[in-house]
Order: structure tokens, then C-alpha cells, then sequence
């Protein structure tokens, strides 16, 4: 499907702004949704949803580029979103995104970067007098919050992770508890051990820990919860560990691990 022309092709008939009814909707659509990416939490949102992979996303965001000419900018009240929408071109930054603690950084940084007396249409002009660069406006981005936005926050919960699993026979990382699971996958998880008699296992509750929930994703390189750890190592999550119980090699891979367990009875 063609992308709809933008404003800024209207633009040659000497107005960026609609006339028509139509256009007007969309105008104030998309004139909403460029600000919304002044703010990193949505950002994180959208990341953590899978819109900043998906290819048609992307070249929406692409076409939207048309707000930095200044006949369109000048609707913009948080010129900051610009910005992003720049960055929000580079995979590496849509990736980066996806951590919680890292869109969290960004805003205290705007935060702390906020000067109260420069007003937005001070901060606009001067993002056009500048004309900076896709390049440069990243580059100056990573000056400002440091490499540790990048780098850091996932070596923090690596190592977080490693003392949870290492030394340790059996890990759930769940949805709830294993008293009361949150999720249909991660009951399924726990009643698959139930029958297999194993009770004594340590279990963490990622939807109280937010930066646990992502980084396991990432430290397993496993897209969904629950994850099953074994002597330290990644067995799986629900689907693995029913094909194993299905197949009868859950039973060896406890045994193996040192765990007591008791096979299922054979179905009659």
C-alpha cells in the first residue's frame, strides 16, 4: 500500500496547514503521535510491543521525518521529539529501547538537561540553526547520558542473573508464584513439575521486577516467560518443558540434574 502524502508535499500549494476535513484529522493524528515520541517511556512501550520491529512501523516513521522542515515544526511544542524521531532511524537505538532502565535514563537526563528560562520555541530554533546531522544528534546523545545507558544496565543484571541461577539446581522465572501463577504458561510450568514431584525450587516473580523481566529475555536470549534454569543452565520455557514431559526426557534431565523426581503414571 502507497504511503499517504505528507504536509510537506501538500506544502507546494503554499500552506502546511489543512483545509480539508480530512486532512485536518489526519494533521492533528500525526502531529499527536510525533510529540508522543518526545517521551522515552512510550518509546520503551512501543519497543517492548514490537512496533520498532516491524518493517511498515518503521518506514512510517520514516515518512513522518517531513515534521522537521520548519513549516511543520513550528505546530511542535516539545521540539526534544525531533530528536528522537532521528534516532528512532537507527535499528542499534530501537533495539537499545527495549530496556526499560535505559528509556528511564533518558528522561531524568531530559530532566536534568531542562533549562526553565529557554522556552520551546528557543530549543526549536536553535535544533534548526544547528542542522545537525542523524550522525551527530546520536553522537551527542550518547556524550550526554554516557556509555553506561548502553553498556552498564544490562552488565548490572547479568550478573544479577548469574547469582540467582549459578549453583543452583532448579529456577523459575515466572509470571506470580508458584502458590498463585499469573499466567496460563507459567501454571502450566508449575504444574508440569507438580507431577513430576518436584516441590523445592527457587521461583522469582518478574511482574515485580521490571528490569528482571527484561533481562532475563535477554540473558537467555528467550522471548517470553516463563524460563526454566537447570544447574545453571537454560532449559526452556512452557512449550520445551511440555515436550519434555511429553516425551519422557524431563524425568533423565532432573535425574541427570540431581533433582528427585517422580515420573508421571503412564496414561491408561
Amino acid at each position: 500500500m502507497a504511503m499517504p502524502r505528507s504536509f510537506y508535499q501538500d506544502s507546494v500549494y503554499g500552506s502546511a496547514h489543512p483545509t480539508n476535513s480530512d486532512d485536518i484529522i489526519r494533521f492533528q493524528v500525526e502531529l499527536e503521535f510525533v510529540q508522543c515520541l518526545a517521551n522515552p517511556i512510550y518509546l520503551n512501550f512501543l519497543a517492548q510491543r514490537g512496533y520498532l520491529k516491524d518493517p511498515s512501523f518503521i518506514n512510517y516513521l520514516n515518512y513522518l521525518k517531513y515534521w522537521k522542515k520548519k513549516e511543520y515544526a513550528k505546530f511542535i511544542l516539545y521540539p526534544q521529539c525531533l530528536y528522537f524521531l532521528e534516532l528512532l532511524q537507527y535499528e542499534s537505538f530501537r533495539k537499545e529501547l527495549g530496556n526499560s532502565q535505559c528509556a528511564k535514563f533518558i528522561e531524568d537526563q531530559q530532566l536534568l538537561q531542562c533549562d526553565p528560562v529557554t522556552t520551546y520555541l528557543d530549543l526549536a530554533d536553535r535544533y534548526y540553526r544547528s542542522r545537525m546531522n542523524s550522525l551527530r544528534v546520536l553522537q551527542s546523545l550518547r556524550r550526554v547520558i554516557k556509555p553506561q545507558l548502553f553498556y552498564s544496565t544490562q552488565a548490572g543484571i547479568t550478573e544479577r542473573i548469574d547469582s540467582m541461577v549459578k549453583d543452583k539446581k532448579l529456577v523459575v522465572f515466572m509470571k506470580g508464584t508458584p502458590e498463585n501463577p499469573r499466567c496460563g504458561f507459567s501454571n502450566a510450568v508449575v504444574r508440569i513439575l507438580e507431577m513430576h514431584g518436584v516441590e523445592k525450587y527457587d521461583s522469582y516473580n518478574v511482574l515485580e521486577d521490571e528490569e528482571l523481566r527484561q533481562g532475563i529475555k535477554e540473558y537467555s536470549d528467550w522471548p517470553t516467560i516463563p524460563q526454566v534454569y537447570v544447574n545453571g543452565d537454560f532449559l526452556g520455557g512452557c512449550d520445551i518443558m511440555l515436550d519434555l514431559h511429553k516425551n519422557g526426557d524431563l524425568t533423565k534431565e532432573l535425574s541427570d540434574a540431581g533433582i528427585d523426581s517422580t515420573p508421571p503414571p503412564p496414561p491408561e
